[in-house]
């Protein structure tokens, strides 16, 4: 998933039942977060009484002979090829920089984002490809 595109305030009024009702794209982007956030592994542990002493030593793995460790994870990894929401609000966006709405502008307009769109997806996916988890 690229940067959310929920806001930490449009968050904020999901979890408190405020607001205009969930939107079939945010609730679809928000059960990808859940997802990526169950597929996490902890990158180290740190003892939960050295930490409270002032002491917040990094372990490289969890150490059973201290009284309690805790899992330290890493910021969620970007998706390496965005979304096809994105894609299509990027050609709007091109289209609205056309000086005349017409049909033919449109189409241009959409033709330059979708070739765009292909060839950098295209050398994203031979430059990283990843190992799909949960499957």
């Amino acid at each position: 998933m690229t940067k959310s595109t929920i806001t930490r305030e449009r968050l904020e009024q999901l979890a408190n039942f405020k607001g205009a009702p969930v939107t079939r794209q945010e609730e679809q982007e928000l059960a990808r977060m859940a997802l990526a956030a169950m597929d996490s592994e902890p990158v180290a542990y740190i003892s939960k009484s050295d930490f409270n002493a002032g002491y917040p030593h990094i372990l490289a793995r969890r150490d059973f002979n201290k009284a309690c460790t805790m899992p330290v994870y890493a910021e969620q990894p970007a998706p390496v090829v965005p979304d096809d929401v994105s894609i299509f609000e990027a050609a709007i966006e091109e289209c609205k920089t056309c000086d005349s709405i017409d049909e033919h502008a449109w189409n241009h307009g959409v033709l330059v984002v979708m070739a765009k769109y292909e060839s950098c997806r295209a050398a994203m996916l031979a430059a990283a490809p990843q190992e799909v988890k949960g499957e």
